[in-house]
């Protein structure tokens, strides 16, 4: 992209020529930021016509920084909004958790009988736990397995026949 006739009597008659200059360039991405999305899209296209190389790389650079931003936005928070609902499940979990301990019924020693001379509390026993002795067994002779000889219905040997 040339400068234009006007641009370039402008930096002749300017105090300072490079900073007339870096205004100069810098107006035209000062102007896009301000752009919408859709105005941004039609100033694509309109260098891209123009076929205006840096331009269009300048317009398509902003474009797409400023649909990664809106994108981005949503994705941070979902993130938030997932990280709040995880700590609010965690901290529901543990103040439920808290009251149920506090407010479960508690097996309660006998009732106290009352009789005239005194009051006596009977104790609960704890049940008694047997221990049921295990069955010894001594192998026999291991047990073969026969292959089916026929194509019929075949049975396991030593099976119990239906009467």
């Amino acid at each position: 992209m040339s400068p234009s006739l006007i641009e370039k009597i402008g930096a002749f008659i300017a105090r300072d020529e490079d900073a007339y200059w870096w205004k100069l360039v810098t107006d035209y991405e000062r102007s896009l930021s301000k752009m919408s999305l859709s105005d941004l899209a039609s100033e694509l296209q309109r260098t891209q016509v123009r076929q205006e190389a840096a331009n269009t790389i300048i317009v398509e650079h902003m474009l797409s920084a400023r649909l990664a931003r809106i994108q981005s936005r949503g994705s941070w928070w979902s993130g938030w909004l997932g990280f709040a609902g995880a700590m609010l499940a965690a901290a529901l979990t543990f103040y439920l958790g808290q009251w149920s301990a506090n407010h479960t019924t508690r097996p309660e020693s006998a009732p106290v009988q009352k009789s005239e001379e005194k009051s006596v509390q009977v104790p609960v026993q704890e049940p008694v736990q047997t221990v049921i002795p295990a069955i010894k067994q001594t192998p026999s002779e291991p047990k073969q397995v026969h292959p089916q000889e026929g194509k019929g219905n075949a049975t396991q040997p030593n099976a119990p026949v239906k009467p």
